[in-house]
Formats: C-alpha cells, structure tokens, sequence
C-alpha cells in the first residue's frame, strides 16, 4: 500500500487469489480492495517490473476478438501486457488518501538512474 504523501510503500503483505474462476483486472480489484477493506473504485493498482523499476498500471482493457463483428472481451491478467504470476508485486494506492497515479520510488529513479549510466558505459565501450 502506498503511503500517501510520499513515494515509498508499506510493508508487503501477501495476497491469496483463486485465478481458476476469474482473472480479470476488475476481479483482482476486487480483492485486492478487500484486503485493504476499501471500496474497489478508489483503488489503483499496478504491477512492478523489478528489472526494469518500472510499474504498468493495471486497468480495464479489452481487446478486439473479430474484426466482423466487433465484439470485445476482457482479457486475462495472465497475459499480455500484464504477464501476472505468482510472487509478482503489485502496488496499491489509496485514491481517498492520496490521489496521485505515480507508482514510482526513489529507489525506482535510483535503479533507472543506474541503468542509464550502464548503457552508457556500454555505448563508450563499442
């Protein structure tokens, strides 16, 4: 959870989520609110990509299933762009707390920062 007013989180707490009914995004939602016992619409949630520090909000999303006849269903949390699995974090933020959308840290700027400078190096090196 995030703590409002600054970009850092709480603690992890682990979240048990039954996928074999639904995985959707408004069902992780969901229970992800209730955990936190929250109302779902004031909610955000995003994945974190440690390798890259970088957070992919989670939202609604659906993708076209036939040009013809141009219906749409929601997609699984399982695949893209979201690739959800087990031991993946997900950052929650408390919209009626704190209303800012970035997920990012300081440790996140350091980690990009790092990664930046390697890339360098690596372009000076060729």
């Amino acid at each position: 959870m995030g703590i409002p007013g600054e970009r850092d989180y709480s603690d992890c707490r682990d979240l048990v989520w039954d996928i074999s009914k639904e995985c959707t995004t408004w069902a992780l939602r969901q229970r992800v609110a209730s955990l936190y016992c929250l109302p779902a619409e004031k909610i955000e949630i995003a994945k974190y990509f440690p390798e890259r520090f970088e957070w992919l909000p989670i939202s609604s999303w659906t993708q076209q299933i036939s040009k013809r006849k141009r219906r749409k269903k929601q997609e699984s949390l399982q695949s893209a762009p979201y690739h959800l699995r087990d031991g993946d974090i997900i950052g929650v933020k408390n919209l009626l707390l704190d209303d800012t959308k970035d997920f990012s840290t300081v440790r996140d700027d350091i980690g990009k920062e790092k990664q930046r400078q390697l890339a360098l190096e690596k372009k000076k090196r060729y």
